[in-house]
């Protein structure tokens, strides 16, 4: 019950942020309809970079989001009322995670709607990136708990944002050597890159390699929760340091 009402006093913070609000759902609809409307769809690799965009975008949200809660002194509220600090984070994040969402679907539907990929592919496509969406959320909370500021927050995440982009694999190619195997599944250094593993995901979708596909879904998966129990460890320590301030 406590969950909930976090979240429902997070979702009531977010809404009264109109601007915000607006631009993490619509930033990627847009653009694809100005790119549409400009190369009526030619270049199947942009829509590519507008679908790992959507996803990662979030990592600067959440930062912004969770810092901001710190700074208005969020952790010392939720230690005299007796909650848990982590669920307080985790509230914040359901909520991004919901707004990722929207965003994600209303560029698929226009997807659909100009027929650039099937109902079955974007169904597809939704699997990976809800699961992304939740990693870039646990990688952002994580940047706005440990710089405990907007400005920082909005520094690193901004740079991170950029970081993996470029190391997705969209941009330009990266090395695929592997460095070890778990259970015949191959691991690559660049893996470990939630973005990257994004890539691979859809393009294994479009080659209709169903056994891949299903190797990176697990792949995906695992590396979400590592970086979901790396974002715990995170709030921790953040409780900590701000605890100790405040005595």
């Amino acid at each position: 019950m406590k969950l909930i009402y976090l979240i429902q006093k997070a979702w009531i913070q977010q809404s009264r942020d109109i601007l915000s609000l607006v631009l993490l759902i619509s930033t990627t609809p847009i653009l694809f309809l100005l790119y549409y409307s400009i190369t009526l769809g030619e270049s199947k690799e942009f829509i590519t970079l507008l679908i790992l965009l959507s996803v990662i975008m979030v990592v600067f949200s959440s930062s912004m989001v969770v810092a901001k809660e710190i700074e208005s002194k969020t952790i010392i509220r939720l230690i005299l009322a007796d909650i848990p600090y982590y669920q307080g984070i985790i509230g914040l994040c359901l909520v991004q995670f919901f707004l990722s969402i929207i965003s994600i679907l209303l560029t698929f539907i226009f997807l659909f709607f100009y027929e650039i990929y099937n109902i079955e592919i974007l169904i597809e496509f939704f699997y990976f990136a809800t699961i992304n969406s939740l990693t870039s959320i646990w990688i952002g909370a994580s940047v706005g708990s440990l710089t405990r500021n907007t400005f920082k927050a909005f520094t690193i995440s901004s740079l991170l944002m950029f970081l993996l982009l470029l190391l997705s694999g969209a941009l330009f190619p990266i090395p695929r050597k592997e460095i070890l195997f778990f259970n015949t599944i191959p691991i690559r250094l660049f893996d470990l890159i939630p973005s990257n593993l994004f890539l691979q995901s859809i393009n294994s979708i479009l080659e209709s390699n169903k056994s891949k596909s299903g190797n990176l879904l697990f792949q995906n998966s695992f590396l979400s929760f590592f970086y979901f129990v790396v974002a715990i460890a995170f709030f921790q320590i953040s409780k900590t340091k701000k605890v100790n301030d405040e005595l």
